[in-house]
């Protein structure tokens, strides 16, 4: 709970009413008319109002306060976030290149962030490690090696076709096979996902098959793979478009050199006359922005970019980008193109650096006063090129269609049709000081030292690339010293959830976690890494079952009552298994009627009354033995 902030003076006008006219004795002592209808003290009541609304200022943070105090502390605002969908593109065998506009609800533009063959092959069934999967539902593709995820398709699959995939999970090697004359063969596949570990295409290089499947050949498998969508002829669509056109005219007589065309993206030289027309452009130039052309002509050029200006020679010039940015890049024609570079302030600027100032939520350019950072020549035009976004908005978009704007238009694309695959989402809006504020506060309640033993669960459990089902760190314990007291040890049991049953970590687990720890640790500490110590439980159990029941089935009820029961995810650790406890587990599974035996096994050998595990222990399901016989009518 944050301290109360006091306040820095809690006069109010009355107080200083009345603290002046007690000064006026010793201060003009001939002033002798103290009453409100005197002129004096109608002045001294107006310095009083003028006084109390300073004192009210004073004790006020501003949002431009705050947000300075943030960024000593590494925060600031978060811009706008673009919207994200996976989209499935049909057409007859259409490339459909990267930036292509598909427009949304609302007037919201999408461009899709990679180029995407567009045919008519529809995916007809998916068979994953659990069997036949409902389109549109999550699912593990495989939890052990042997096992595959199986897709099958309308038709063979063309060279170029990508696969969308919507995925997490960990790295492990994969293999891509198609079943070719009778049999698996593999596939030259240009694998995105990584083996379905994170979210990506699979392009497909050599004619496929209308039957493929991604084997898991090995790798360390902690948790499973989930993938939540597959798209054939998939891709990726962000809600962000570029601001703004600029047209140049060319100037008669001008030299051109290279190719400009519609439709393509040019790195060219530019030279420009006193009105500001073209004399000369050569393509091919590296170091220079990438314009995208709309239009061209014997008179002028139009690309994706925006002037915002000229300079002009003074310093701390400020130009307004007409909407706020989600990217950026500024560059100045001088006459050849220098590209400035974004910074979050010019304090470390110097007089030759081509550094600015672009606000994200605002769009207001700042560039330097020349000594923390150059000023823009005079008469050098200032070129952005910046993406703007809807931000939550685009997260509304449901129905999507190619669009018919300048962009397509000069891309050519037309006969292709868009399937929405899943929702679009991660879109936000700008972010408030009072938002950033709270996240600041926020910030605080998190570890970031391993001091105590909640720190180092939260930073183990927070590791990068790892998924971990449990996380318990023990004071005083060694792994290697089972029952003998370790001062100054911190042993953390790490819990996967693979393999199924006894899961265990794997050692590239153990090693980016304990990389993890020793960054956060305090200097002395000492900490061992290791995974639980299982012990097989086995129940072998007489029970009567009720005249109504079936014994068959109240057996397979009781086993995986027993197997939930001795789950090693939800099993505390170092726990005991307690005879009571499994008479309790029988006697709640529907159809039992009495129990009359229960004896605890550890390993396949009996157990004298409960069985001890140890404080690094877990327990996992043996082969029970239940006999079951039906209650006399």
């Amino acid at each position: 709970m944050p301290f109360p902030l006091p306040r820095l003076d809690d006069r109010r006008w009355r107080d200083l009413v009345d603290e002046a006219r007690s000064l006026i004795p010793y201060r003009a002592p001939g002033w002798t008319d103290h009453n409100v209808s005197d002129p004096g003290i109608t002045l001294a009541e107006l310095f009083a109002w003028v006084a109390e609304m300073d004192l009210f200022q004073l004790d006020q943070i501003s949002d431009r306060l705050r947000q300075t105090m943030l960024s000593l502390v590494g925060l600031r605002r978060r811009p706008a976030v673009p919207a994200t969908v996976t989209l499935a593109l049909s057409g007859d065998g259409v490339v459909v290149p990267a930036t292509t506009e598909l427009a949304g609800p609302h007037g919201l533009l999408f461009r899709t962030l990679e180029p995407v063959l567009a045919t008519g092959v529809r995916l007809t069934s998916v068979e994953a490690a659990g069997g036949k999967v409902t389109t549109g539902s999550p699912f593990t593709p495989f939890t052990r090696p042997g096992e595959a995820l199986v897709l099958g398709f309308s038709e063979p699959l063309p060279p170029g076709t990508a696969l969308a995939i919507t995925a997490e999970g960990t790295e492990v090697v994969t293999r891509w096979e198609g079943h070719l004359r009778g049999r698996w063969r593999s596939l030259e596949v240009e694998d995105g996902t990584l083996g379905l570990s994170r979210s990506g295409s699979v392009r497909f290089r050599t004619p496929g098959a209308a039957l493929i499947r991604c084997a898991y050949v090995g790798g360390d498998l902690d948790a499973p793979p989930v993938v939540r969508e597959l798209a054939v002829n998939g891709v990726r669509a962000e809600q962000a478009t570029p601001i703004g056109t600029l047209t140049w005219p060319i100037a008669p007589g001008a030299v051109i050199t290279g190719t400009v065309r519609p439709g393509t993206t040019i790195h060219a030289e530019i030279r420009l006359d006193g009105s500001g027309a073209i004399t000369h452009l050569e393509t091919g130039r590296p170091g220079t922005p990438g314009l995208f052309v709309l239009d061209r002509s014997p008179a002028h050029l139009t690309v994706e970019a925006c002037l915002l200006g000229r300079g002009d020679d003074a310093p701390g010039q400020r130009h307004r980008l007409p909407a706020a940015p989600v990217a950026a890049e500024i560059w100045t024609l001088e006459p050849g193109w220098r590209r400035w570079r974004l910074r979050d302030d010019l304090g470390g600027s110097g007089p030759a650096d081509a550094h600015a100032v672009l606000d994200p939520l605002t769009g207001l350019l700042s560039f330097g006063d020349g000594e923390r950072g150059r000023v823009p020549p005079r008469g050098a035009p200032i070129v952005a090129l910046a993406r703007r976004t809807g931000g939550a908005a685009g997260n509304r978009a449901e129905e999507f269609a190619l669009a018919d704007t300048p962009h397509n238009r000069a891309l050519g694309v037309t006969g292709v049709r868009v399937a929405h695959v899943s929702p679009a989402a991660g879109g936000a809006d700008a972010e408030s000081v009072a938002d950033t504020w709270g996240r600041a506060e926020g910030l605080l309640d998190r570890a970031t030292r391993a001091i105590t033993l909640a720190d180092c669960e939260e930073l183990a459990a927070a590791t990068p690339g790892v998924r971990l089902a449990r996380v318990t760190a023990l004071a005083g314990v060694h792994p290697a010293l089972p029952g003998v007291p370790a001062p100054g040890v911190i042993t953390v049991v790490l819990v996967p959830y693979l393999p199924a049953g006894r899961p265990v970590p794997s050692p590239r687990l153990l090693r980016a976690v304990a990389r993890h720890l020793c960054r956060h640790r305090p200097l002395g500490s000492r900490f061992e890494l290791t995974g639980p110590v299982y012990t097989e439980v086995s129940v072998r159990a007489r029970l009567r079952v009720i005249p109504a029941a079936d014994p068959a089935a109240v057996r397979q009820d009781v086993l995986r009552a027993l197997d939930a029961w001795l789950d090693p995810l939800t099993w505390p650790l170092g726990r005991d298994v307690h005879r009571t406890e499994a008479l309790a587990v029988l006697d709640q599974v529907p159809g039992v009627d009495r129990v009359s035996g229960v004896e605890l096994l550890a390993g396949g050998e009996p157990a004298c009354g409960d069985l001890r595990v140890g404080p690094l222990g877990l327990v996992t399901a043996g082969e029970h033995t239940i006999e079951v016989e039906r209650a006399c009518d």
